[in-house]
């Protein structure tokens, strides 16, 4: 009987193509075994290491950093040893070229602000200061002029106060007394609680500021604010002749063949925007992209090209074609996003075509421009304030703090603290950029935080306006000088809810889309220890966890005597009285609140003592207390250190009773502390330490922000 032949293993269940490369027969048939035994893909086999080695993330040459640090040395030895043609005397020129010129030439260091951009070459030394401002031709009349930036208050300026003199208080010997006068006298516990919400808040003001006068054995003048509001009421302004004026504003001239955008003080000098057809915008606002006045990102970002590029041509004297031979040190704030960071790297990269970028926090650049290795920063600036602890040159992430108000806010509140002593230029309108600037120049130089200070004090002022003769005021001021910057300490003055109306959606409506998106974490992390320790009063306490069931206790001991009584809230088997749980911490995402919108509102004071608190070690905490660097333009005013260290100091005792000095620590001589960042991160780039954080131009079009968060200190 003929055998019978085995039956063919079992084909697919298809035929294979024609073309399909046939299947290799692997050496190991028990590699078949395998799961995945039907398919054509086997495992390759563990490699031996017995006899193998690799240097693989093992040397600095294995990473993009050292090798493009390798090939810059390259190509500086190159570039060394290639004869000079352009300026040479052979070329029959004797200028020097851009090649020539020293690192710090080269370099431009650029701060951006919400209301003034600083820029200038790291040689100078001083930098330049123009307004954050563009304005472009519209086709149509814009609604409203949003010059000078938004500074919300809680209410528009109330009406002047009244005049009737019936209607003060008679004390006897002092004479006649206003509600708002300081004589260190205690209030009448019995006085009723005014109805209008904005003079409730102003009291809180002016109750801080008797319980500091009094504790300071001070008096102020008798009906001050009654004299200050009589004599203003009664003043006539006297005309001056534009040939008597030195300081006659030169307007902006703009007509039909005007160009389409002005930058920085011309856009501001502009008479009458909506009627010229221009609309005036700010790009910046308050360390981030202003999103309130735009709804594009790609109008945003053509305000802030044309921004930066006229401060650079007009200003500095730089040529476009010279930037790509140029480097640039960006200064940003210390709480920054992603997109802010990403989208100003690309602007100054790939837009205006750097050669190289470097990022440095402010806080950090403020220290080293005081010559501090390690302090408290306070960045008072236009519309934000921010407070950071900084560490041998780096910004503690932990303790970051970020406040909504600055400057700005200051402006609005004195205006209406002047309204209501009958301020004698009553068509004051801050939405005007030359009532804007007369107010400012009048807090600048009349604002004081020192209780000694202040008293009636009689000043001038000049209203400069388009088309007008230039008009002479004289202002008597009293207690409204201290009041305005109190502000800072009492912040239930500012109306927060129209600040943050529509801001988190508008944002999140720019920067949408796909091409946006970029997951990579660059330490922008919005919520710190500092914001936490700031909003505990507001978390919800969770109930305690309810106690175990108890078991039931035999009546008698083993030796059969009765069990003696536990002290009350004593365990059974133990011989201490059994302290309560404390409540149970709520989880950040179960928050009703969001957590770096409250932290903002907090008052100045507390937000620097809770940043000092969120670094946690003692040693940290007294170094903190006694290195405090208050900067920014607000941080110019008169007894601005003053009413800091008093605040903070019994603040940060109640944490840390062995605190026994607060001190804030001046700007060098001579120094502007709102240029303060700015020299700090211009003598930085002169260091050798800055080589190894410098971004090529390739490597951002090669890895974007990995390449920022690589070489950047406070990222990684």
């Amino acid at each position: 009987m003929p055998r019978k032949k085995p039956d063919p293993p079992p084909g697919p269940a298809y035929p294979p193509h024609p073309h399909a490369p046939p299947i290799l027969p692997h050496p190991d048939p028990s590699v078949f075994e395998h799961p995945m035994r039907f398919t054509s893909f086997y495992p390759l086999p563990y490699l031996n290491t017995k006899n193998t080695s690799s240097r693989y993330l093992k040397d600095e040459n294995n990473t993009w950093s050292g090798r493009r640090a390798a090939q810059d040395a390259l190509h500086a030895r190159i570039e060394g040893k290639r004869p000079r043609v352009e300026g040479s005397e052979e070329a029959g020129g004797g200028s020097t070229t851009l090649q020539d010129a020293s690192p710090a030439a080269r370099t431009i260091v650029i701060h951006p602000g919400s209301r003034n951009l600083r820029i200038g070459r790291a040689s100078d030394a001083l930098p330049l200061s123009i307004p954050a401002v563009v304005a472009r031709r519209t086709h149509q009349r814009t609604g409203t002029m949003p010059q000078p930036p938004p500074a919300e208050t809680e209410a528009e300026a109330p009406p002047p106060a009244a005049k009737d003199e019936e209607a003060m208080e008679v004390d006897g010997e002092l004479g006649a007394k206003p509600p708002g006068d300081v004589n260190g006298d205690a209030e009448d516990p019995d006085a009723p609680a005014p109805e209008d919400p904005f003079e409730a808040k102003l009291q809180l003001i002016h109750g801080d500021l008797r319980t500091r006068m009094r504790s300071y054995k001070l008096r102020g003048t008798t009906n001050g604010q009654g004299m200050a509001a009589a004599y203003n009421a009664s003043v006539v302004p006297e005309t001056v002749r534009d040939l008597n004026d030195p300081y006659a504003v030169g307007w902006t001239e703009v007509g039909e063949g005007e160009g389409e955008a002005w930058v920085g003080e011309e856009a501001l000098k502009i008479p009458d925007p909506e009627i010229a057809g221009y609309e005036v915008r700010w790009p910046f606002r308050r360390g981030d992209f202003n999103t309130q006045s735009y709804d594009r990102a790609r109008v945003l970002l053509g305000d802030v090209e044309r921004l930066f590029t006229s401060a650079l041509v007009d200003g500095l004297g730089v040529g476009r074609g010279a930037f790509k031979e140029m480097s640039v040190i960006l200064v940003i704030p210390d709480s920054y996003t992603n997109e802010y960071v990403r989208e100003l790297c690309d602007l100054l990269l790939n837009t205006l075509n750097f050669r190289q970028i470097c990022l440095q926090q402010e806080s950090n650049c403020a220290a080293f421009g005081a010559g501090l290795s390690s302090a408290c920063v306070v960045d008072i600036g236009a519309q934000k304030t921010s407070v950071a602890c900084v560490e041998e040159g780096i910004v503690l992430p932990e303790s970051r703090m970020s406040l909504a108000y600055g400057g700005d806010d200051i402006t609005v509140f004195f205006h209406q603290l002047l309204a209501r002593a009958n301020f004698p230029y009553r068509e004051a309108d801050l939405a005007r950029a030359w009532d804007w600037a007369l107010v400012q120049d009048l807090k600048e130089r009349l604002i004081t935080l020192s209780e000694t200070d202040y008293g009636v004090a009689l000043t001038d002022f000049y209203v400069r306006r388009p088309g007008r003769e230039t008009l002479k005021y004289t202002l008597k001021t009293y207690d409204d000088v201290i009041k305005a910057p109190y502000a800072l300490f009492a912040t239930r003055v500012f109306d927060f809810v129209r600040k943050f109306e529509g801001e988190g959606e508008r944002r999140r409506r720019m920067w949408a889309g796909p091409a946006r998106v970029e997951e990579i974490d660059i330490g922008a992390n919005p919520v710190t220890a500092a914001m936490h320790i700031s909003t505990m009063h507001l978390a919800p306490q969770a109930p305690p966890p309810p106690p175990p069931a108890a078991q039931p206790l035999p009546s008698l001991t083993p030796a059969g005597s009765p069990r003696p009584e536990l002290p009350e809230g004593q365990a059974p088997g133990s011989s201490r009285p059994a302290s309560p749980a404390p409540p149970a911490p709520v989880a950040p995402q179960a928050l009703p609140f969001d957590i770096p919108r409250e932290a903002s509102k907090m008052p100045l004071h507390v937000a620097v003592v809770n940043s000092i608190i969120a670094t946690q070690a003692p040693d940290r905490v007294r170094r903190f207390a006694e290195s405090l660097v208050v900067v920014g333009g607000t941080g110019r005013m008169r007894g601005v250190a003053w009413g800091l260290e008093t605040r903070v100091q019994p603040l940060l005792q109640q944490h840390s009773p062995s605190i026994d000095r607060v001190q804030v620590i001046p700007a060098p001589r001579e120094t502007d502390p709102a240029l303060l960042a700015w020299k700090g991160v211009a003598v930085l780039a002169r260091l050798d330490a800055v080589a190894d954080l410098w971004v090529r131009r390739e490597d951002w079009r090669d890895l974007g922000l990995k390449a920022i968060r690589d070489r950047t200190i406070c990222m990684q």
